[in-house]
């Protein structure tokens, strides 16, 4: 079972997510935002063409302006 570890605007998952999950997060096409720390920020692709929020939160945590709710998933594990 998947644990969501906080909420809107960001909600953070403890292991990946299919596709669907997060669209359904952000409201939309996602696009992935690599962050500092190797977890992956997903965020909607046409967030600025929509007029979504300004994210705080997510803005600080990316280093670049972020819209809309987004999700964040943990880093990929290589299974080599």
């Amino acid at each position: 079972m998947t644990n969501i570890i906080s909420g809107d605007p960001i909600t953070v998952f403890d292991k990946e997510q299919p596709l669907k999950v997060l669209q359904d997060i952000v409201g939309g096409w996602i696009e992935h935002v690599p962050l500092p720390d190797g977890r992956s920020m997903w965020a909607n692709e046409e967030g600025l063409m929509k007029g979504l929020a300004y994210n705080p939160q997510a803005s600080e945590l990316s280093g670049r302006m972020i819209v809309g709710p987004v999700a964040i998933t943990p880093p990929e594990v290589d299974d080599d």
